[in-house]
């Protein structure tokens, strides 16, 4: 049986004292005085009856009273369920002190006198520490003192006690003085030391603790994490083998030579929004990567609101267009629309719009879908909407739906990647905005969010939109040279050149392309960025150190804002990203070869 057992089965009888009050390791020492207590009545028997019998037997009545008191006390604080720990813990010691005295008076060298009053010490040292040393040491010298004075003077009262002698008296007092004090000492410092360890123990315990309770979290949470990335690959394996699917199977439609000229042109055009969904896909992917690693930049300028708007619903109605369902897209209280201008990036706010438009459609299937904004707190923010009538979204799932790779669990809403909702946030959080959403169930969804306003408000100033007439003629006899290691990404640009009616010749590297410039001065160069020997900006820096007002632009699948700053910083005319389209080069060409 070990110790915790031994206390369980004492607790039956025994009241369990606490001693939170009592210097160290409180809970250890409940058990010590649990044993003790239990001690006093089940073993206190075995010394007491004997004990009797022995000063019944020698007519010392009054050591037979004196114990009977003793133990009678002892098992009354044993079993009281009113006397509090501490008062037990001190009567208990005091007991053994009153035991050592009664033994000297009584039967002096024939008892244990002195064991009574060694236990007495130990016990004050063990539950109050040096403390209880001093005290217990004190009075135990004073009562040696006290009882002294009869042996001193052979009292006729002290017959058994007077046997010690004077000098007898005086060695036995300076030696229990010398063991007791070492013994307590000793206790101590070991009591200390074991204090010290168990509140190390305790504190790498607590450690220990808290630190399962956190892995346990950071599990959780990695298995969450990996739940919602499978969900997240399963997701995207599906949005990227839908548009792939089409481009392929089109692709290889076109090919048929009896395919009628309308089929043409709807598969074409299939292709061609295929390939922008695939784009979208690898932006969202490229962004949400970007917000995580606080890599993400904010270019701003101030930016005209309302007119940005309505460009967005106007997009946004073609895609409308395409879906074949029954949607109105209109914006709210059109002809009150103040405009405004904030200083925010351009970029970015519209990606906010786009993707809360673009979800606006997605999961709607008939109604209207609105898009408004406001000036509130004093004039300090615009507060932006856009609101639906599709599925809504159930109460429960409107916090999770702004986490990465999280979707709600609506059946319907089991598509897309799940990081559009999860971008906007991460934009708005940069840009020092704030969404939230209200909706209904089956009914609709809001969708709001905040910018500041750190400017004055102003009206814009009206300006002519410049854009390339696609109609003007086109230009015969130019020449462009196009720097460009993909076979593909030149056969297609050198297509598109030509039909313009430009001549073109190729530089496979920057190398190739500084070489060519010896012999020849084209009127623009397209350059990659990414080719082997020499990078295009290498080459770009090399060519303006000779040429620097022959037109540059730099066509590349770097589509970062920060690539974009890099090439204008080295010196090109004007920056185009992969895909290309080809009446966005061809508004290029118009520019810098008229």
């Amino acid at each position: 049986m070990n110790i915790d057992n031994l206390v369980n089965f004492l607790l039956r009888f025994i009241p369990y004292p606490r001693l939170r009050d009592i210097q160290v390791f409180a809970e250890w020492k409940n058990k010590v005085l649990i044993l003790m207590l239990g001690a006093f009545v089940i073993i206190g028997p075995l010394a007491f009856v004997p004990g009797v019998f022995f000063a019944v037997k020698e007519g010392v009545w009054g050591l037979v009273v004196s114990n009977s008191i003793i133990y009678s006390v002892l098992l009354y604080i044993t079993v009281s369920k009113r006397i509090r720990a501490r008062v037990k813990v001190l009567v208990s010691i005091l007991m053994f002190f009153l035991l050592g005295i009664s033994v000297f008076l009584m039967i002096g060298t024939r008892g244990s006198g002195f064991n009574w009053l060694f236990i007495f010490v130990t016990l004050a040292c063990f539950f109050y520490g040096y403390k209880g040393l001093i005290y217990s040491e004190v009075l135990a010298i004073a009562a040696c003192i006290l009882l002294y004075i009869p042996i001193h003077f052979n009292s006729p009262y002290t017959t058994e006690l007077n046997v010690y002698g004077r000098l007898g008296w005086t060695v036995n007092v300076l030696i229990f003085i010398a063991v007791s004090v070492f013994f307590a000492v000793l206790l101590n410092e070991m009591l200390r030391n074991l204090n010290s360890s168990l509140k190390k123990e305790q504190k790498t315990s607590t450690l220990l603790l808290e630190n399962k309770f956190v892995l346990e979290e950071e599990r959780n949470s990695a298995q969450k994490s990996d739940r919602l990335k499978s969900q997240f690959l399963a997701n995207m394996s599906h949005e990227i083998r839908t548009p792939m699917n089409a481009l392929l199977g089109f692709a290889n439609m076109l090919g048929d030579p009896d395919l009628p000229r309308e089929l043409v042109d709807r598969y074409r055009n299939i292709i061609s929004v295929s390939g922008e969904q695939l784009i979208r896909i690898i932006d969202d992917i490229i962004d949400i990567s970007k917000i995580e690693s606080n890599q993400m930049k904010i270019d701003l300028s101030l930016v005209d609101i309302k007119t940005t708007i309505f460009d967005l619903v106007e997009v946004s109605r073609a895609k409308v267009f395409t879906t074949n369902k029954n949607i109105r897209l209109e914006v709210d209280r059109m002809d009150e629309l103040k405009p405004i201008r904030l200083r925010t990036d351009q970029v970015r706010f519209k990606q906010i719009l786009t993707n809360l438009l673009d979800n606006a459609i997605k999961y709607a299937e008939r109604g209207t879908v609105s898009l408004g904004y406001k000036i509130v707190d004093d004039g300090s923010k615009v507060e932006f909407f856009v609101r639906d009538e599709g599925p809504g979204i159930p109460p429960e799932e409107q916090k999770k739906i702004f986490d990465r790779f999280s979707q709600a669990s609506n059946i319907e809403f089991n598509k897309g990647t799940g990081l559009g909702l999860s971008i906007v946030k991460g934009l708005l959080d940069l840009l020092g905005g704030e969404i939230w959403l209200e909706s209904e169930f089956e009914k609709g969804s809001t969708f709001y969010f905040t910018l500041p306003i750190d400017d004055d408000i102003e009206e814009p100033e009206m300006q002519q939109s410049v854009k390339a007439d696609l109609q003007s003629p086109l230009f015969h006899g130019k020449r462009v040279f196009i720097a460009e290691d993909d076979n593909n990404s030149f056969l297609l640009l050198e297509r598109i050149v030509r039909l313009a009616g430009v001549q073109a010749k190729r530089a496979n590297n920057g190398i190739e392309l500084l070489e060519m410039l010896e012999e020849e001065i084209p009127d623009l160069i397209l350059l990659d960025i990414n080719m082997p020997e020499m990078n295009g900006l290498d080459a770009l820096e090399k060519l303006r150190e000779k040429h620097p007002e022959l037109p540059v632009i730099v066509q590349t699948a770097y589509a970062m804002p920060e690539e974009r700053k890099k090439c204008f910083a080295l010196g090109c005319n004007d920056y185009i990203a992969k895909p290309i389209k080809r009446n966005a080069l061809i508004d290029l060409l118009k520019i810098y070869l008229a």
